[in-house]
């Protein structure tokens, strides 16, 4: 007696056939219990040295296989239920850049890499074995017509693969490897960055070129030198994008030189240059600074050294708030060095800064000139 399939008869309850083909029977359980859902794949028992090395793989990029064992003349697989959306049809649904693309290449060679080192070759790598899970994990699934990788043999005994997307050599002219896993790869992105009408780099089209040679021995050598060269095409995107975004830095920050000319420009009532609003800003500009400096020389009882640096930092507890408020030589973009994207932004950091400044220099003032005065 199999007590490992016999808990699965008795703690699962099947729900629906997923898929049924001459290669393997897909059907969706779960658990009585707990309600887990679990896919259980029923397959030639040839399949049970692919699946038993699979369920010794801990991978985010790969399915993760619960359980595998024989039962007469098939092989039984229970893998985790994934939820999501085939690779196509979730780069179909959304604005997709060419290094999301590039991105979703690497974790291809990442799943890939994990089950090269087992000498496991997939075989069928396509879009619709490639499932993006509603987490965002990228993870190859569907190892029905995997094999172990066997150097010694000329040819594959059996001509499996999916037109369009499996290498030349799955048709019987050599032996399937890693190798053959990689064209896979290369038609996949091809097909990604077709359909999204992505205007590729020049590296990426080699690279794709690259992987459908038609010559397994000028393709990559293995899925690590594929994703060292995809990881090199965000690297030259990322310094590419730094250089621009440097640039526009540049030119957005060209402010002109700071001359007393240009501080009065700025000033609110002497930029417009009318007489009358430059002769009652000049009025009331009077009055506050005379109000805020002659606060300190009320403190008849503290040395005149003191009144001095308290009228001084009242009359900043005005004039740089104040400045940072109206953008006056337009210091909120100069002090500190800042690039705002929108009004709002530049209008809230305004604000923030005028406040901050404002609660500092009233510190400072009450050390020097005490409350109790």
């Amino acid at each position: 007696m199999n007590l490992t399939r016999e808990y699965y008869l008795r703690t699962y309850d099947e729900l629906s056939i997923l898929s049924n083909t001459e290669k393997c029977v897909t059907v969706l359980m779960r658990n009585r219990d707990t309600g887990e859902l679990v896919v259980k794949k029923t397959m030639n028992k040839s399949s049970f040295e692919v699946y038993s090395k699979l369920k010794e793989i801990q991978h985010k990029n790969i399915v993760n296989v619960l359980e595998c064992f024989e039962d007469g003349e098939h092989c039984i697989a229970v893998e985790e239920y994934i939820n999501g959306k085939r690779i196509d049809d979730y780069c179909a649904g959304k604005a997709i850049s060419e290094e999301e693309c590039i991105r979703l290449g690497i974790n291809i060679c990442d799943g890939l890499e994990a089950i090269h080192q087992k000498g496991i070759v997939h075989r069928d790598i396509q879009p619709k074995n490639i499932i993006i899970s509603n987490e965002g994990t990228l993870k190859l699934i569907d190892f029905d017509i995997s094999r172990i990788n066997n150097r010694n043999k000329q040819k594959d005994t059996e001509l499996l693969g999916t037109v369009g997307y499996a290498a030349p050599e799955q048709y019987g002219f050599s032996q399937t490897s890693n190798r053959s896993d990689i064209y896979s790869v290369g038609a996949v992105l091809l097909e990604i960055f077709q359909k999204k009408e992505i205007d590729v780099s020049q590296k990426i089209n080699k690279i794709i070129i690259k992987c459908m040679e038609l010559d397994p021995q000028n393709r990559y050598s293995s899925v690590v030198e594929l994703k060292e060269n995809l990881e090199e095409c965000i690297e030259i995107k990322t310094i590419e994008q730094e250089k621009i975004e440097r640039q526009t830095k540049k030119e957005e920050k060209n402010l002109p030189p700071i001359t007393l000319k240009y501080i009065i420009s700025t000033i609110p009532g002497f930029r417009r240059k009318k007489i009358l609003h430059v002769i009652f800003a000049v009025f009331w500009y009077v009055v506050f600074l005379w109000s805020f400096g002659a606060v300190a020389f009320e403190y008849k009882h503290i040395s005149i050294y003191n009144r001095i640096i308290g009228a001084i930092l009242s009359e900043m507890s005005f004039i740089i708030p104040y400045m940072y408020l109206m953008n006056i030589a337009h210091i909120a973009e100069r002090v500190p060095r800042k690039v705002f994207y929108s009004k709002a932004q530049q209008r809230r950091y305004q604000i923030g800064m005028s406040v901050v400044i404002f609660i500092a220099l009233v510190i400072c003032i009450s050390f020097v000139l005490p409350l109790d005065g």
